[in-house]
């Protein structure tokens, strides 16, 4: 037995055999097993179980299990031949979100030795890696299940050269998430594992009804395999990591998570493009480098820095293999153009007819153009992005369709230079030009110098759950909020939920287009009306303060705030840097004064505008934090800026 470290299993020692078949050989008696534990890449005596009843925990330490080198604490008994090892997670608490708790088959105890590793993190579900050979990086192409949490079974199982990764969600029914060939020799160590991802943190995993044994696992969960026994627990000693690059911090995003896989490519300023770019510390140093080499399933990690604008994204990858494009967890990369003359034709981020692609949670900046460029490109999903300070529309859907825009901030976009020498004129928020089926979500957008979401010649576009403010810089952008059509088509939009404040022109205007519909929507103190549509739309349950409606003939409008003569909503703030900005007070006369338009409501009726009853705008946006905080942040400066 180990003496540095931990626990364990004193009564966790029975093997249980696998079922035989008749025409089997008789088996040996099963033998008991000898627990073993021990830190894994680090010294430190940084673990101690304790347990209750069947269950037992398992503290660990360490900086990851990935890439060439392991830190994390193991518990392991030694397996001969074919065999498997299941258990339950029955909670984790840890501190990182890619802190990994599961069951391990390895090689030995070198922390670069071959391994597979079936985990589950708190917020990243649950993942099947392997490390080949000796000093490999570790892959994880084998299966990734989101869906997975705390709580599940995790089991693996040895059969010859495969190591075959099983999940389950009540211990009997078992599916298969991928499987590695893998020759190891004949003795092995098979056991739990647990990192905290973070050298200096401890994780705890409390595992239960574990399972073990020789040849193949039955379909449900062991005998109860006893409780460990606790030992005192020693202060951590973490042993120096090498230095990463130094990371630009992480801005806060406007709410909503993204799964993000582990990934399998990096890139990083001071990395070099001779690189493989395959583990964490031999990274590409270029995009374009990373966009040349991936294949679909490749995920991405942009280290935090800068990086050149002029990016053509043109492989694509499938719908159950999306290629994903993420910055470094806990880190922001910058693609910047503020070295690029405006006005040049070429230099901006393209996304350029590919298919399948997932671009979460970085920044782009002084464009001289647009600050992502989307054309003949379907099925794409835009995640976290903040876009800013772009000679052109932050980002504009120029052609393409199923695109999906969330959680994006999007602001302070000027055309100084353009081709009709009108400063200022074509510079949007978030712009669809054309494409079908395009969604655009839990988007803020504002202080652009046209409009701020604008839908133009699209077709079936859901806008939701979106803000848009002080829209209309300059003279010659028009200003509106929301544009939801225009050259005379059939656009068939649809706007529910969303918000215009402030804007210098329209709060949601129908421009040229037709057959569109307007859904709890609120329109407040914008300098034109707060409705300008007419015929071929449709309007229920909106909410106009401090503004004028619009209404052409021919428009469907029924159950709005004008309709029924509210002209003040009582809101609990008009002050926009109130997390109560535009929220219904107890006494407002649009609770329960719309009709149901077939969405989700509480009470006897939906209420008017945006905001239900008991919301703010920060549950509108899906994040704790109010407007004001979220622009804060996404401005990196103390003040909420505002056209004037």
């Amino acid at each position: 037995m180990v003496a540095a470290g931990l626990m364990i299993l004193a009564s966790c020692s029975q093997m249980t055999p696998a079922p035989q078949t008749p025409s089997d050989p008789p088996a040996e008696p099963p033998k008991e097993a000898s627990w073993e534990w021990s830190p894994v890449g680090y010294d430190a005596n940084t673990l101690a179980p304790s347990a209750t009843s069947a269950d037992f925990q398992v503290r660990g330490s360490g900086t990851d299990i990935w890439d060439e080198r392991d830190e994390f604490f193991f518990v392991y008994t030694r397996l001969e031949g074919d065999g498997f090892i299941s258990v339950r997670v029955k909670d984790f608490r840890a501190v990182d979100p890619w802190a990994k708790a599961g069951v391990m088959l390895r090689e030995s105890l070198d922390p670069s030795a071959p391994n597979v590793l079936l985990h589950i993190s708190n917020q990243n579900g649950s993942v099947l890696q392997a490390r080949m050979t000796r000093g490999a990086s570790t892959v994880n192409s084998a299966g990734h299940d989101t869906t997975m949490t705390p709580g599940g079974w995790v089991r693996l199982t040895r059969a010859g050269d495969t190591v075959i990764g099983e999940l389950s969600r009540d211990g009997v029914t078992w599916s298969e998430l991928g499987r590695y060939e893998l020759p190891f020799g004949d003795d092995v160590l098979i056991g739990v594992a647990v990192t905290a991802h973070a050298r200096g943190e401890i994780a705890t995993a409390t595992f239960g009804d574990l399972e073990h044994g020789v040849g193949r696992p039955t379909d449900g969960p062991g005998d109860d395999p006893g409780a460990p026994e606790p030992v005192p627990t020693p202060d951590p000693s973490p042993t120096p990591t090498p230095t990463p690059p130094t990371p630009t911090p992480s801005r806060p995003a406007p709410g909503g998570g993204y799964d993000l896989p582990p990934a399998t490519l990096y890139v990083a300023p001071n990395g070099n493009d001779a690189n493989s770019g395959r583990s964490s510390s031999a990274p590409l140093r270029t995009i374009t480098q990373a966009a040349a080499l991936v294949r679909p399933g490749d995920v991405v990690y942009m280290r935090g820095g800068t990086y050149p604008i002029n990016v053509h994204f043109k492989t694509s990858g499938t719908a159950a293999q999306p290629i994903v494009w993420a910055s470094y967890p806990g880190e922001t990369a910058v693609l910047d153009g503020s070295d690029r003359a405006r006005g040049s034709s070429q230099d901006r981020v393209w996304v350029d007819a590919v298919s399948f692609n997932h671009f979460v949670n970085f920044e782009v900046r002084n464009s001289p153009q647009q600050g992502i460029f989307v054309r003949d490109s379907n099925d794409n999903l835009f995640h976290g992005i903040v876009t800013h300070g772009n000679n052109g529309s932050g980002i504009q859907n120029y052609s393409g369709n199923r695109n999906r825009y969330e959680y994006i901030v999007t602001y302070d976009n000027f055309d100084t230079v353009n081709g009709n020498g009108k400063v200022g004129e074509d510079a949007d928020g978030l712009g669809i030009s054309a494409g079908d089926s395009n969604v655009i979500s839990h988007v803020i957008s504002y202080f652009n110098s046209d409009d701020g979401i604008d839908a133009w010649r699209s077709t079936n576009t859901l806008i939701e759950h979106s803000i848009s403010f002080d829209n209309g810089r300059g003279a010659n952008g028009n200003g509106n909020g929301f544009k939801l059509g225009g050259n005379g088509e059939a656009n068939y939009t649809v706007a529910r939920f969303n918000i215009a404040f402030a804007n210098k022109a329209t709060g949601f205007s129908q421009n040229s287009g037709r057959f569109i519909t307007l859904y709890n929507n609120t329109a407040f103190g914008n300098s034109g009306s707060s409705f300008d549509v007419g015929s071929t739309v449709t309007l229920r349950n909106n909410l106009s303060i401090n503004g004028r409606v619009n209404l052409v003939s021919g428009a469907d409008s029924r159950s709005n705030s004008w309709e029924l003569g509210i002209g003040d909503a009582r809101f609990k703030s008009t002050d926009r840097a109130s997390p109560d900005f535009l929220a219904l007070s107890a006494g407002s006369p649009a609770i329960e004064a719309g009709v149901d338009v077939g969405l989700p409501y509480a009470g006897g009726a939906p209420d008017l505008g945006a905001l239900q009853y008991g919301a703010t705008i920060a549950d509108l946006l899906d994040s704790t934090n109010p407007l004001a905080e979220l622009v804060r942040a996404a401005l990196g400066g103390p003040v909420l800026a505002a056209a004037r």
